[in-house]
């Protein structure tokens, strides 16, 4: 099973990396040339691996071709279909996946034969909104999109991996018409959830012990707020408020046991089916019920498939090894759901089972539980850092300690509990009640346990994702190496595998040169500046609330992906939430040394005041703030922006924020020196209002950077302004088509312009 997996998963993941799907008759020319080798030459790996990228690249198209089509894409329309799963709730509504079963333009009453799942938001979502419900709706419908930046923003990816094929917002206040609840078993269960959810709700407790026992019994997380995600983080626990291979393990082992016991009991049942099998066939039940009640989510999808072949194995009577069971269940996985390798969560799961198990094979034994179950603890850490570091994600210090604690707290206690009251609830009565009010008071005592562990040491550390693939494909290696039953020396070996993802090669530009990255941030700005020792980033993308925003899903990833701790300045530009966006929760993460804006009395401390002329160089680059009459009483938001100039002395870049024709036209008078100019960040978007004749004119840039939305209602960069800047001679580049653009400006050389989208291309994305 081993020999047959390893070349269907390669398969599989050698399409991942391809920008576009390679035609049909090349995949069947692949693999009748392989078969043929097979045939003649008995060899059948470059079969396998043919067949793994074949039947992922013929899913991958048939998925492609069900999404929704850009010529529809913006439309408006009254949509009939059915809610899936729970909606999840936000401040600002409601955000569910629903099951289009026709469109129908409102005007006309035209239909379009389009189908599929589209997630859509509703700011004023009625309060009854829940699983099942079968309504038509007036929405505006979008094509699958998303942010294209180094370091995250995997919102294409999202919708890839999980089928769905379009997004958007529903218009009004209300459903055009609610026809009730759908029919079918998965819809049922749905609105089962939504009922013990709602029980929830109307519980005692604090929110947050609420919002975790949701996402121990129904798998919904959409009410843990970012100060528990925080902590969990921080404390290497996530996987343990997500329901997969621990929760489920837990529950079926636990029928297992119970069950096999109380048939021992029947000498008659036991005659007519061995007890062990029979308990095995309850165990499977008992793990489908669990999996059922958290919505099959792929991560329990992934557990109940693994249990199911090894149950299977066990009530079949077969004798079945664990790295048989693994390579199956991986190959089975792989196969069915090909885009699934796109997940952390499949290769953290399955390379936490496979460390595990290397722990736990060979002839060295733990001298009690306590020390095995320590050692498991640490081995995992140093098994699953690579992979996490690989993904960008949090490599927790105290995660092993937290975990000691935390896992069979969880496993043996908490969700125990949390079934149990579940169960009772059916029954209803003071013994549920009692049951459910002290498990939510030991969910509150949980978090308050985690959150110490999260403050006691630095929290987690962070590797940034250029370590991947040599560092972090030698770093899991090295793992395996150390976990394993080898000699010391070879430990040593493996050991010593790890240490250069410890300190990974952070890139920087050489002396005197900078690094400009406007960044994608949809309808904002966000600029980051990097010379060989400092960091500038100028405006933070929009706010969609104050901890959240494109601060925290951009442009924090981006820094800690380029291994950046501190943040020597932070501009921004004026108080529009569209640039200055998350700012609180960004220098709670930096050490921000100082923070200036456009419009300080407005956002408060501890920004200071944008002074015009304040000037300092970095590594030979030089940079001056600029501002356009700061005391005037009438001075708009925009034209109150906080202008920034750089110069290397061979490429000027001016960053201008949102200064309006009038802004233009007061800095063309005030300071001649800055003009002409290299490369301008087009202001307000390429909006009408902007980007005068004389502006243009007197820049006489060659690059023209504009940071917009895709699709954006404002039709930025308006047409008539992207003629303007490239009659004067400039190159103009959006993000909305470019993605996050990338800027060199070395010494004594040209600028060197990339734009992130297509230098990392892969094929799901538009």
């Amino acid at each position: 099973m081993v020999r047959i997996a390893l070349p269907l998963v390669a398969g599989v993941l050698l399409l991942q990396h391809f920008s576009h799907l390679p035609p049909w008759w090349a995949g069947s020319a692949l693999l009748g040339a392989t078969g043929l080798v097979w045939l003649v030459a008995g060899f059948r790996i470059p079969f396998l691996f043919a067949l793994g990228l074949i039947l992922a690249g013929w899913q991958a198209a048939v998925a492609l071709q069900g999404r929704l089509p850009e010529a529809l894409s913006g439309e408006e329309w009254l949509i009939t279909g059915v809610v899936i799963g729970l909606p999840e709730h936000r401040e600002s509504g409601r955000r569910f996946l629903f099951d289009v079963e026709s469109l129908e333009v409102e005007a006309s009453g035209e239909n379009d034969p389009w189908r599929g799942v589209v997630r859509l938001s509703w700011r004023h979502a009625p309060p009854d909104l829940s699983a099942g419900q079968r309504m038509k709706l007036r929405a505006r419908l979008f094509s699958p999109d998303g942010w294209r930046n180094p370091g995250g923003s995997y919102r294409e990816r999202w919708f890839f991996t999980n089928g769905v094929m379009g997004s958007g917002y529903v218009k009004g206040t209300a459903a055009v018409e609610v026809l009730g609840d759908a029919p079918g078993l998965s819809h049922r269960i749905h609105r089962l959830r939504s009922r013990v959810r709602d029980h929830l709700d109307a519980a005692g407790g604090s929110e947050r012990a609420r919002a975790l026992l949701k996402a121990l019994l129904i798998g919904d997380r959409s009410r843990l707020d970012s100060g528990q995600w925080e902590v969990f983080r921080a404390t290497g626990t996530s996987h343990l408020v997500a329901i997969s291979g621990l929760h489920i393990g837990l529950v079926s082992g636990a029928v297992l046991l119970v069950f096999g016991r109380l048939w021992r009991l029947s000498a008659t049942l036991c005659t007519w089916w061995p007890a062990r099998r029979a308990a095995a066939l309850a165990a499977l039940a008992a793990a489908f019920a669990y999996a059922a009640l958290a919505g099959f989510s792929v991560p329990t999808q992934r557990a109940l498939l693994m249990l199911a072949l090894a149950l299977g194995a066990l009530i079949l009577g077969r004798q079945v090894t664990s790295s048989t069971l693994l390579a199956g269940a991986l190959a089975v996985v792989d196969t069915l759901d090909p885009a699934s390798v796109l997940s952390a969560g499949t290769w953290l799961s399955f390379g936490a089972v496979a460390f595990i198990l290397l722990m736990v094979s060979g002839k060295r034994r733990p001298s009690s539980l306590a020390s095995g179950w320590w050692k498991i603890q640490w081995g995992l850490w140093f098994g699953l850092a690579p992979l996490l570091a690989g993904w960008g994600m949090p490599v927790s210090v105290v995660s092993p300690l937290a975990n000691l604690i935390a896992v069979p707290w969880f496993t043996l206690v908490l969700v125990p509990l949390s079934l149990l009251a579940f169960v009772l609830a059916g029954w209803g009565g003071e013994p549920a009640t009692a049951i459910l009010a002290f498990t939510l008071q030991l969910a509150e005592m949980t978090q308050s346990m985690l959150a110490r562990f999260a403050s006691s040491g630095q929290g987690w550390i962070w590797q940034p994702r250029l370590a991947w693939p040599l560092l972090g494909g030698l770093g899991v290696l090295g793992a395996a190496v150390l976990l394993s039953p080898l000699s010391l020396r070879h430990r040593a070996l493996g050991m010593a595998m790890l240490i250069p993802l410890a300190f990974p090669a952070v890139e920087r530009p050489e002396e005197g040169s900078v690094r400009l990255v406007m960044l994608d941030v949809g309808q904002g700005l966000a600029v980051v500046a990097m010379t060989a020792r400092h960091t500038l980033v100028y405006d933070l993308g929009p706010r969609w609330r104050s901890d959240a925003g494109a601060a925290t899903a951009v442009v924090i990833p981006f820094l800690e992906n380029r291994g950046v701790q501190r943040v020597d300045r932070l501009v921004l530009s004026h108080d529009d939430a569209d640039h200055s966006g998350a700012w609180r929760a960004f220098i709670d993460r930096f050490d921000v040394t100082d923070v200036v804006a456009g419009q300080a009395a407005a956002l408060g401390a501890p920004a200071r005041a944008c002074l015009s002329g304040e000037s300092w160089i970095w590594e030979g680059v030089r940079f001056a703030q600029y501002h356009l009459g700061r005391e005037s009483r009438t001075l708009s938001d925009n034209d109150a922006s906080c202008i920034l100039y750089l110069s290397n002395g061979d490429t000027g870049v001016l960053l201008t924020g949102d200064i309006s024709a009038r802004g233009e036209a007061e800095l063309l008078a005030a300071h001649p020196e800055l003009f002409p100019t290299d490369i301008v960040q087009v202001p307000h978007h390429g909006s009408r209002t902007s980007s005068s004749d004389g502006f243009v004119t007197a820049a006489g840039a060659r690059l023209a950077l504009v940071s917009a939305g895709y699709g954006n209602r404002y039709g930025f960069p308006h047409e008539e302004v992207a003629r303007r800047w490239t009659r004067s001679g400039a190159r103009v580049l959006d993000t909305a088509r470019l993605g996050a653009v990338i800027v060199d400006l070395p010494v004594g050389a040209e600028p060197v312009v990339r734009g992130f989208r297509e230098m990392s291309r892969r094929y799901w994305h538009r």
